[in-house]
């Protein structure tokens, strides 16, 4: 009798109060990981748009329908003979690509199966909201709902090229998945807005160490073809931050199923950039099936501790199932087994995987990262069915929680409430369970007059409380000794992409301190901020930018000749350096250097210029040169922007690696040496080079330039006249007649039309127009000191100035010509004045 009552009261009175308690001590650990982990966390995550402002890697960078870099679908297309090499350049040059026959027929057409069968039992919970969503469904897939998922996944990580596409483009051998979802759109669904799945303003675009680079993989499900709904797309788009985009690719987009076949064909496969225009095409043929698309999603994996400490991009959702986080290019192959339950829970978590795999995007980082900058699935809107749809089916009353607020912190200031409310009450609920425990003790000990009855309910409350605050102790302990702490407190963690003032390093001689610029397309960026291994293809973004590409072919075409003939006197190699140079700079291009401190960038003086093509003619005339070079630019930018920077060591070895590139590797001694006068000036002066440029047939059997990155049939279908003033390609500036107020609206010439001497520009805003050559002016570039514009100080009231400092993001600072003083003005309140 006695062990049974014994056993009753350990029953009905410690263990409930240990499980009370230990509700007490959890919440209280949970409040102070939340004050010591995730604040600090949250705040290193948080990226301001000021803090944006210094950590730009390319500019804001405004196109128009030239920029796109093919109108032909066929030229995405890549064959069974193409290399990972080869894949890889038409992804930098057009941002994306089509890979044939990702998925086998049977395949494709069981997923197809099963996606339908899907779609006619989804509750609204799943369903996935999609812009212009009129009869379109998507939803998250779980690799282990059936055997054909887990079956398609292992073919997508089991094809060769694409695998070493994706590693070598995002420079990881795992990359991390952050998507698995299937799109269907039916008979009657609109076109939806063209647009960017990342924004520009906190993607790689502008930000290459900042947000990391994303690709999506679209396999069509079903021979699709253009009525049916095509994925459109702006190749070449990836470049352009200009919203105006969505109106030139409106005009001159095209769409995948624009190949000869006529359709984008059943289990091929388009991966593309998410920061590329691109949009899902309206569905307009009754007698065509509903167009169903599988789609996966990658990236790097997360390193925000060492040297890669790049956050998920702005912009997008990154749909998911919460039990598929976690999860790497590695787990796809035996999806079956490594994505399925119980071990997909634990990954998501962040609590475990097997040793031999690597960790991807797990549930909480992915939501941290999100929430520290209000970015989809973690806004206010989200918050609210997140407390519908989870809490409240949890039983959680709402008294218990904290307030949903619309502010951009909502979620932060929810968590923080709720944990606040969470701990007063599991205390005022331990102190009333104690006390009533302890009364009925004293009462039953009193009864039956045996102190013991009270001293044995002391000791076992001391035992069991005692393990809950040791275990407790013990979960702390092991949190904030963990790396992943140690490297927060140290602010290490997610450190800012650049030095701040403290941190600042060695001055690099070859960094141009000249007037300040604003980059334009024909412009030859020499930048400081790329050079790490962790950004895959993209360390080589700016290789493709239309100038640098336009450098390349000149540099590369004329390397050979420019080794060859430095044996010869000093006139000969220097002739060629001359040409390279002017060649270049055609178009009114210029040389610009980016201070890698601030990221802004400077107009070079023409011995950098010198200097700078000299180093690159003998970089491609050497492969060892080349890797040599390369490995300096790693060390360096390491030393400028990693966990060493703005140590004395840093320092020294910045030193140290410009000594042995500019002395060692490209010594002036490289030169060839000093011949006596009398044949220097024997030599001829005018020395001509095969031109490697692309040329187009004129009338009078002489070529004009045109650009390597356009040349389009849509565009050269005129004749060109070398003759004429514009040609095409160059950018202008059209004079709007129509304003009241005198404007001047920037574009491209796209054609030109003899017969009546009018050339069709293509606006940077959206649009073409036929404009007389009395309309057109040179562009205007923006410099720092030399040019003129007008603000819009208040509304409808225009002062002229001077530019006196550019930002990256095309604010300019003014000083106004009555001596007042503007700072960062707005690109769209002020305006070039062009000098007629």
């Amino acid at each position: 009798m006695a062990n049974f009552l014994t056993f009753l009261k350990t029953l009905c009175l410690d263990m409930p109060l240990a499980v009370i308690f230990l509700l007490l001590v959890t919440v209280y650990c949970l409040e102070e990981i939340h004050d010591s982990i995730l604040v600090p966390f949250l705040q290193a995550a948080e990226r301001s748009d000021d803090d944006l402002n210094e950590e730009f890697t390319y500019y804001d960078r405004s196109c128009s329908a030239y920029d796109l870099t093919t109108l032909d679908a066929s030229d995405l297309v890549l064959q069974n003979t193409t290399s990972a090499k080869e894949a890889v350049d038409t992804y930098m040059t057009h941002g994306g690509v089509l890979f044939p026959q990702i998925l086998p027929p049977d395949t494709v057409q069981k997923l197809r199966d099963h996606v339908v069968v899907r779609n006619s039992h989804l509750s609204e919970l799943e369903e996935i909201e999609l812009s212009q969503g009129t009869n379109r469904k998507s939803f998250a897939l779980d690799a282990s709902e059936a055997d054909i998922v887990s079956l398609a996944i292992h073919q997508v990580a089991s094809h060769p090229l694409l695998k070493e596409t994706l590693q070598e483009l995002v420079g990881d051998d795992d990359p991390a998945v952050s998507e698995i979802t299937a799109i269907t759109s039916y008979y009657g669904c609109p076109d939806q807005t063209w647009h960017q799945d990342v924004k520009a303003d906190g993607s790689p675009l502008k930000f290459a160490r900042t947000y990391t680079h994303s690709h999506s993989l679209f396999i069509a499900l079903q021979d699709t073809s253009s009525e049916m709904g095509a994925t459109s797309f702006c190749p070449g788009s990836h470049y352009c931050a200009n919203d105006g985009m969505a109106h030139v690719c409106e005009e001159f987009g095209l769409q995948l199923s624009e190949t000869p076949r006529g359709v984008w064909s059943s289990g091929d496969a388009a991966l593309l950039s998410q920061h590329v225009w691109h949009r899902g095409a309206r569905h307009s043929d009754p007698d065509a099936p509903e167009r169903i698309l599988f789609v996966m999603t990658f990236l790097a994996r997360p390193d925000l501790t060492m040297r890669d400490r790049r956050q998920l991009s702005r912009g997008t959702y990154f749909h998911m199932r919460w039990n598929m986080w976690g999860h790497t290019f590695q787990d796809l192959v035996d999806a079956a087994y490594s994505m399925a339950k119980p071990f997909s829970v634990l990954r998501c978590l962040g609590v475990w995987k097997p040793p031999n795999r690597n960790w991807g995007y797990d549930l909480m980082t992915s939501g941290l990262l999100r929430c520290a900058n209000n970015q989809q699935g973690m806004t206010y809107y989200e918050l609210q069915v997140f407390v519908d749809n989870v809490m409240s089916k949890l039983g959680i009353p709402e008294w218990l929680q904290g307030p949903v607020t619309e502010q951009d912190d909502a979620w932060q200031i929810y968590l923080k409430e709720t944990l606040s409310k969470s701990l007063d009450f599991c205390g005022r609920l331990n102190l009333y369970a104690l006390g009533i425990y302890l009364l009925l003790v004293i009462l039953v000990a009193t009864v039956r007059r045996k102190r013991s009855v009270l001293t044995g309910s002391l000791y076992r409350l001391v035992w069991t409380h005692g393990i809950i605050l040791l275990l407790g102790y013990h979960v702390l302990k092991h949190i904030y000794e963990s790396p992943f702490a140690t490297e927060l407190r140290a602010n290490r963690m997610l450190m800012r992409a650049f030095p701040v003032d403290n941190e600042i390093g060695l001055e690099d001689a070859s960094i141009s301190t000249g007037p300040l610029a604003l980059p334009e397309r024909d412009d030859v960026l020499v930048g400081s901020r790329f050079d790490a291994r962790f950004l895959g293809a993209f360390d080589r973004w700016l290789d493709y930018h239309p100038g640098n590409k336009l450098f390349r072919t000149l540099v590369s075409t004329n390397a050979g000749y420019y080794k060859d003939y430095s044996s010869l006197a000093p006139v000969f190699p220097e002739e060629i350096l001359r040409t390279v140079e002017s060649q270049t700079t055609l178009r009114g291009g210029r040389f610009l250097s980016q201070d890698y401190q601030f990221g802004l960038w400077n107009v070079m003086s023409n011995a950098q210029v010198h200097e700078y093509t000299r180093q690159s003619l003998l970089a491609a005339s050497s492969a060892v040169l080349a890797d040599l070079n390369q490995e300096i630019a790693y060390m360096l930018a390491d030393y400028r922007f990693g966990l060493k920077r703005g140590t004395v060591l840093a320092r020294i070895s910045q030193e140290t690696l410009l000594h042995w590139r500019n002395d060692v590797l490209f010594p002036q001694s490289v030169q060839p040496p000093a011949v006596p006068w009398s044949l220097a000036t024997s030599v001829p002066t005018i020395f001509t080079v095969k031109s490697p440029l692309v040329t187009a047939t004129t009338t009078n059997a002489e070529s004009t330039l045109v650009p390597l990155c356009l040349n389009h049939k849509r565009w050269t279908d005129k004749i060109p006249n070398l003759d004429r003033k514009f040609d095409i390609g160059d950018l202008v500036m059209v004079h709007d007649e129509h304003e009241e107020e005198e404007e001047w609206f920037r574009g491209s010439i796209i054609r030109f039309d003899s017969s009546d001497n009018r050339y069709m520009v293509s606006y940077e805003d959206g649009g073409t127009d036929n404009v007389h050559l009395e309309e057109l002016h040179p562009l205007v570039r923006l410099e720092q000191d030399v040019t003129r514009v007008q603000v819009e100080f208040e509304r409808g009231e225009w002062y002229p100035g001077t530019v006196s400092y550019i930002h990256p993001n095309r604010n300019i600072d003014v000083e106004y010509d009555d001596g007042d003083f503007n700072e960062n003005v707005p690109y769209w309140k002020y305006h070039v004045l062009v000098d007629e």
